[in-house]
Parts: C-alpha cells; structure tokens; sequence
C-alpha cells in the first residue's frame, strides 16, 4: 500500500509511539523490494508506488505489518500516514460492520 508520502513524519510518530527509533526498512519496501516480492502484481512494478507499508507474508492473506490480526484493527490507526487516512480498505470495512 503505497505511495505513503509522509513516510518520515509517519517514522517519528511511530518511534515515539515504541519508544525506540524505528528505521525505514522496518516498516516499508522501497521500490527494488517491493518489486522484487511481487513480481505478478502490477500495482508492486510502478516506482510511483513506494515506499509502500510491508506486508506480513507469514499471513495468507498478507495484511500490512501494521494491521493487527488478532484484535482486527490497525495498530497504529492515531498516526497513520494520509495515504491510510484516504485508503478505503474493503476488508477492514466488513469487519467494522458487523
């Protein structure tokens, strides 16, 4: 999921969050690795569309590592990026409505 333009801001707000310094590569592909994991996917071959969230891939379904799968919610849902704050996401959706 990408492009997250606000990816330094996003960083720092989730350094403070752990109080830890978090890094880049925690936490996004740039576009030689996203492209290289996902060669089938379209979306994953434009470099328009990094950095993008990493995705769990122990998941079948391969959320972003910041979604939770056990609670179904986003783990860092008050300092996501704008990009998730404008993000319809479909699945996220059916869970809150039941």
């Amino acid at each position: 999921m990408g492009p997250i333009h606000d990816w330094d801001v996003f960083l720092d707000d989730l350094s403070k969050k752990l109080g830890r310094e978090v890094e880049f590569k925690e936490v996004f592909y740039n576009f030689e690795e996203g492209s290289k994991l996902f060669p089938d996917r379209s979306v994953w071959q434009l470099p328009g569309n990094f950095p993008a969230f990493k995705v769990d891939m122990e998941k079948i379904r391969k959320p972003c590592v910041m979604y939770n799968t056990a609670t179904r919610s986003c783990s860092v849902y008050d300092i996501r990026p704008e990009t998730c704050r404008n993000y319809y996401c479909e699945y996220l959706s059916k869970v809150l409505e039941k």
